[in-house]
């Protein structure tokens, strides 16, 4: 059962925060396409952000605040017609209306199981992974990508990784919706 100790008015406040048009559910930047439902994108935004990015964010600012260390974020678009080429995986193209899935950078990029020939996404991620290792660093790669920012509350800066190649986005994405479970952790605690 989600949010144990919120009341009916704190879950609508929760509900609400996120809209219900489709356009601007999950996936995203798909339009009307990958509905389910009527409320299948709306609740796919709002459970993603909050199993994932609501303590990503979280973990960012505290560490931030508390000047431990530098910081940096990321986020991958993750192309299904280029999974879909791994023969092990089957047609993966015939899933687009799920989107990518949690660890598809990890298990394809990371270690190469989609080779860097086929994907601009596994030589760029390898490459700054293999230089944060080195160096602390993920911009010490010697490759043309854009300059990687450190995150920090006022710049936000975040790396996004796409086959068309790289660039730096804001990490604003549906922030009022995760400030309110960051700023109300008690109340919607699962």
């Amino acid at each position: 059962m989600w949010f144990k100790n919120a009341t009916d008015e704190e879950v609508r406040a929760f509900t609400d925060s996120y809209s219900t048009d489709p356009r601007e559910g999950s996936p995203f930047d798909t339009g009307l396409l990958n509905q389910l439902g009527p409320q299948y994108k709306r609740l796919s935004a709002a459970i993603g952000d909050y199993v994932f990015h609501t303590g990503r964010r979280d973990l960012l600012e505290q560490t931030y605040a508390h000047g431990k260390r530098k910081s940096w974020t990321y986020l991958i678009e993750q192309s299904l017609p280029i999974l879909g080429q791994i023969g092990l995986l089957g047609d993966l193209t015939n899933l687009p209306v799920l989107g990518s899935f949690h660890a598809s950078d990890v298990a394809f990029n990371s270690f190469g199981l989609l080779p860097p020939l086929l994907s601009q996404n596994s030589k760029n991620i390898m490459s700054t992974n293999i230089a944060f290792v080195n160096s602390l660093d993920p911009n010490n790669h010697g490759l043309d990508l854009p300059h990687w920012p450190n995150w920090t509350p006022d710049e936000k800066a975040m790396f996004r990784y796409k086959e068309s190649g790289p660039d730096i986005i804001r990490d604003d994405f549906r922030e009022a919706a995760m400030r309110l479970v960051n700023d109300n952790a008690e109340t919607y605690m699962i």
